[in-house]
């Protein structure tokens, strides 16, 4: 499936479109009217108590679950999850940030390690009669190896603008193939109990990092329909993975608006690029 995605991709090497109907919620109920706006990042107790009963979701997780090591994530004891291979995306490459805006910015110090894309979902919890978001799950494809053969046909630009839509469309999420290079969950932020971080790891190696937002702007696409992108700072103390990481280019995953029922939790489909600097 990635092989047949990236051979698409570098033919084709633009698709912008995506379905509508790709961006689905795995959890039944229907109690929420959607706005164009993105959903808080979590900040207070219940924000971050994303914990939920196997009915409401199949990737909920409690307090614990979240707080600690990659051996209690949902993909714990599966023994096909394993590193992919990671090669470093090509020098001439940069990290594709929009023209316009100062919220999103580069280090001036730090060098592009990593380039990825996504195929996860974004996790809400009903809280005092709105959607708010508590987490996020997914499984992370390196492209630096696309980067590089597309290099002399295409910007990467252009090629990473259309990974995020195909692999929302045609890449299942969970799923056990392609091997993900890295996974990216929400763990209890260190030292601080109302709050919950992004965390980005190699299920086989166990190098992490876990990072607190420090940057955002909605998505100049679709901000309706996809999540806000982001610049994430590393916690110090909390892993040598990447100093800085960008979530760009994203595909669904939006989620807002009045809910119903308090506590009950839905993971909306998103895929994104995940840019990582050291």
């Amino acid at each position: 499936m990635l092989a047949a995605l990236f051979t698409t991709l570098a033919l084709l090497a633009g698709a912008t479109a995506y379905p509508a109907t790709t961006a689905s919620c795995w959890s039944a109920p229907a109690d929420v009217a959607a706005s164009a706006s993105d959903a808080a990042w979590p900040a207070s107790a219940s924000d971050a108590a994303w914990s939920a009963s196997a009915s409401d979701s199949a990737w909920s997780a409690s307090a614990s679950d979240a707080a600690a090591s990659p051996s209690s994530a949902p993909w714990s004891g599966n023994s096909t999850w394993s590193t992919g291979t990671i090669t470093p995306p090509p020098a001439s490459f940069v990290v594709p940030l929009p023209d316009g805006q100062t919220n999103l910015t580069l280090p001036a110090d730090q060098q592009l390690t990593i380039a990825t894309v996504s195929r996860g979902v974004q996790n809400y919890t009903c809280t005092n009669g709105i959607w708010v978001s508590s987490g996020a799950l997914a499984n992370l494809y390196d492209v630096g190896a696309l980067l590089e053969a597309t290099a002399p046909v295409a910007s990467g630009q252009k090629v990473t603008d259309g990974l995020s839509p195909l692999f929302l469309a045609a890449q299942p999420f969970p799923a056990d193939s392609p091997t993900p290079s890295l996974k990216h969950e929400f763990v209890a932020t260190p030292d601080a109990v109302a709050a919950i971080s992004p965390r980005f790891f190699d299920p086989v190696t166990g190098s992490s990092v876990t990072l607190n937002k420090v940057g955002a702007i909605n998505s100049p696409d679709n901000s309706t329909a996809d999540i806000s992108w982001l610049q994430l700072e590393a916690i110090g103390g909390q892993g040598d993975l990447a100093s800085t990481v960008y979530r760009l280019q994203t595909a669904g995953g939006q989620l807002t608006g009045p809910c119903k029922i308090e506590g009950n939790v839905r993971s909306v489909d998103y895929a994104a690029m995940y840019y990582f600097l050291k």
